[in-house]
C-alpha cells in the first residue's frame, strides 16, 4: 500500500477502494457507512447516539485490522 497516492480527504469509500487495489481485503459496506460521517460529527458540532458511536468505533477497528493484514502481507 506504500505506492498508492492516497488523497487527503475523508471519503472512506474512495480511500478503502484505493487500499483494496494495494492488497487490503474489501471493507464491508456496513462498515463504510458507519465510518463515513459528516465533518460536524467529527468535530463535535452534531450529536450522535451511543449506538452510532459504537458502530463507528467497531468499524474503525475492522478497518485497522484490514490495513494491518495488508501491511504484513507485503
Amino acid at each position: 500500500m506504500k505506492l498508492i497516492d492516497f488523497p487527503r480527504n475523508h471519503n472512506i469509500r474512495t480511500l478503502a477502494g484505493l487500499a483494496e487495489t494495494g492488497g487490503m481485503r474489501p471493507l464491508e459496506e456496513l462498515a463504510i457507512r458507519c465510518l463515513q460521517t459528516p465533518a460536524d460529527v467529527r468535530y463535535g458540532e452534531t450529536s450522535v447516539s451511543l449506538e452510532e458511536a459504537v458502530e463507528a468505533h467497531y468499524g474503525s477497528l475492522l478497518l485497522g485490522q484490514r490495513i494491518f493484514e495488508a501491511m504484513i502481507d507485503v
